[in-house]
């Protein structure tokens, strides 16, 4: 009973892991994406890679104040994990949607 608890623990922490780290090279793709749209044209900038631009996400999680966490008290894991889903995945996802509808209709 107690090895079934911390399996399924550890495999908790397994995913919410897999998921950040899809997450941060979801927003670096999205953002060297967005970067080639309309800064490198602008101001004749270099690209970034997505690499890079993971690295300046990095950069400015570390200088911006974060979001205040979310309110945990009545949720379950699954609530939570659906939560980081959407500010990891979706949240850059649907940025990149955006983005790419207003590059067109340039």
């Amino acid at each position: 009973m107690e090895n079934d608890k911390l399996a399924g623990c550890f495999g908790k922490i397994a995913i919410t892991l897999l998921v950040g780290a899809l997450g941060v090279f979801v927003g670096g793709w999205v953002l060297s994406e967005v970067w080639g749209w309309f800064i490198v044209p602008v101001f004749n900038a270099p690209s970034l890679t997505v690499i890079q631009a993971v690295g300046i996400t990095f950069v400015v999680f570390l200088v911006l104040p974060g979001r205040p966490p979310p309110d945990t008290k009545d949720k379950d894991w699954m609530e939570l994990f659906a939560l980081g889903i959407a500010q990891s995945l979706v949240s850059p996802l649907v940025t990149w949607l955006l983005a790419y509808i207003v590059m067109r209709l340039m």
